[in-house]
């Protein structure tokens, strides 16, 4: 076919020296909501990273401040924070799935997750609200679920 012509790394691949050495533990990178303060501002960057052998998840917000010179738009990494109440190797959440909810002018990432000390039948809706850079806020529900008493 026509595809079977092209090399294994195509000329237009411009970031591919930077996306082949990301980590295979990097289970997820998304952006969630922007944030603004003193005349700066960006977005957020998730990362969801699994450890002890993909038994557990741990996140990451990442604030990437956006500039613009002349047409080009220039992103650049502020600081990564750890979400310490979810990143505890002693216990370890399991993210089974990770989303990120905007409404007005807040947005929050909402995973669903299993606790590795919970007695089963129960999972997380772990809500990490974005409050700007370096700063968050967790709510954490225990959801039983269906069938199971």
């Amino acid at each position: 076919g026509l595809f079977a012509t092209l090399p294994a790394a195509a000329i237009e691949s411009q970031a591919l020296g930077i996306v082949e050495p990301i980590s295979a533990q990097i289970h997820q990178i998304f952006p969630c909501g922007h944030w603004s303060e003193a005349g700066r501002g960006g977005s957020y960057r998730i990362v969801l990273a699994d450890v002890s052998g993909g038994v557990g998840t741990e996140i990451y917000i990442q604030p990437m401040q956006e500039t613009v010179t002349g047409s080009n738009l220039n992103l650049k990494m502020l600081e990564t924070t750890p979400v310490r109440e979810l990143n505890d190797d002693h216990g370890q959440y399991q993210v089974s799935s990770a989303r990120c909810v905007s409404k007005e002018a807040r947005s929050w990432v909402e995973l669903m997750a299993t606790f590795e000390h919970d007695d089963g039948n129960v999972e997380h809706r772990i809500r990490i609200l974005l409050t700007g850079p370096g700063s968050y806020k967790v709510n954490n529900t225990v959801m039983r679920l269906p069938g199971f008493r």
